[in-house]
């Protein structure tokens, strides 16, 4: 109940490095050439709920010590 007043929840961010690669195409001779690459990191995708005494769970490492 006090993390419901809180506003608190168990969630985890979930990120990803994004890599966007672009290549130049010659159709005529069916070869294809590295033209450009381009690295985006850690783009948050969402957002996941983590339940409680799970291995993503802080709360389990602090029943363990």
């Amino acid at each position: 109940m006090m993390c419901r007043l809180r506003d608190l929840n168990y969630e985890s961010l979930v990120k990803l490095d994004l890599t966007f690669t672009r290549y130049k195409v010659n159709s005529k001779y069916g070869t294809s050439e590295l033209h450009s690459t381009k690295e985006i990191p850690k783009i948050q995708l969402a957002d996941i709920p983590v339940m409680v005494k799970s291995i993503w769970c802080r709360l389990s490492e602090a029943d363990e010590e």
